[in-house]
């Protein structure tokens, strides 16, 4: 947690199951950080783990991929991507 605190990001990717648990330590704990977006690939995105959106206030919106290269995500319920 002390590598995120020291150099914050604006953005995170990362699978499904890692994004609960670092909405854990971010309510309230000792991850210190402030999102502007937030994306989960390669996993399922269960609605329990979409509790990860309280714990930045931002929506998170799930990446798929395929073998033949091509990548494509959901617009935002906002108009951003």
């Amino acid at each position: 947690m002390a590598r995120f605190n020291q150099a914050p990001p604006d953005f995170l990717l990362a699978y499904p199951s890692a994004l609960h648990l670092l909405s854990f330590e971010a309510r309230p704990g000792p991850l210190r950080i402030a999102l502007r977006l937030v994306r989960s690939a390669t996993e399922p995105l269960l609605p329990e783990i979409r509790a990860a959106e309280q714990a930045w206030g931002v929506p998170v919106a799930n990446v798929w991929g395929s073998d033949g290269g091509g990548t494509a995500w959901p617009a935002s319920r906002r108009g951003r991507i």
